[in-house]
């Protein structure tokens, strides 16, 4: 009868762990769905900026972004950043352009890190500096963003900010034609032509490693 009677405690204490996870797991589900419902107008916003931009009204979508932008959404940072700097739908503006991007680019956004990267690499909108381009680029790089690691890859074939190295060059060139780019290809060839087997081989094996093991300049 004790063993009977221990029984029905363990039920019991099952039963209240059950439950309590129960609760516990309602609790996490209205959490995300209180931040699903926090995040959708925001998305719904850069959307409709979005699409202002694609039908070319530019001023509507800066109107959609700059609120989102204040909040600190990213997209909406990078897209209204990409309006001051080529003047659409509102005053060209490079500088306004760059702080748009770097608020992105300090949030992570590899999008941002990218764009701060190309004005501070042509020195639009704020002081030149080499370093800190090939630094942007790197950072947005190791995000699998394609168009950084193409420009990484041509800082160090021009040897702009970082050493001129080939073999680094040529690898960032093949790991953004494997992340999609269709002009990293041809300029991979290229320059794979004017580099010893060896070399290449050197290249090849960087291009695995970097994505697994992260690079530094």
């Amino acid at each position: 009868w004790r063993e009977g009677v221990g029984g029905g405690g363990d039920r019991g204490a099952i039963e209240k762990t059950g439950a309590a996870t129960h609760i516990a797991a309602m609790r996490i589900s209205l959490i995300l769905a209180l931040l699903l419902l926090a995040a959708a107008p925001a998305q719904a916003d850069f959307a409709a900026g979005q699409a202002a931009r694609e039908k070319r009204d530019f001023a509507a979508a800066a109107k959609e972004w700059q609120p989102e932008a204040e909040k600190g959404e990213v997209r909406s940072m990078v897209g209204l950043g990409e309006l001051y700097l080529r003047g659409d739908g509102v005053k060209e503006d490079p500088r306004t352009a760059a702080d748009w991007f770097k608020r992105a680019a300090d949030k992570g956004y590899a999008e941002g890190q990218f764009a701060y990267g190309q004005l501070l690499r042509d020195g639009n909108g704020l002081r030149r500096d080499l370093r800190a381009a090939a630094e942007m680029f790197l950072k947005a790089a190791l995000q699998k963003n394609f168009n950084a690691q193409f420009a990484l890859g041509r800082m160090y074939e021009l040897g702009q900010g970082v050493d001129q190295d080939d073999v680094k060059a040529l690898a960032w060139y093949m790991i953004s034609r494997d992340s999609g780019n269709p002009f990293a290809d041809e300029r991979a060839t290229r320059l794979s032509l004017e580099m010893s087997a060896e070399s290449i081989a050197a290249s090849e094996k960087l291009a695995k490693d970097i994505p697994a093991k992260g690079a530094k300049l």
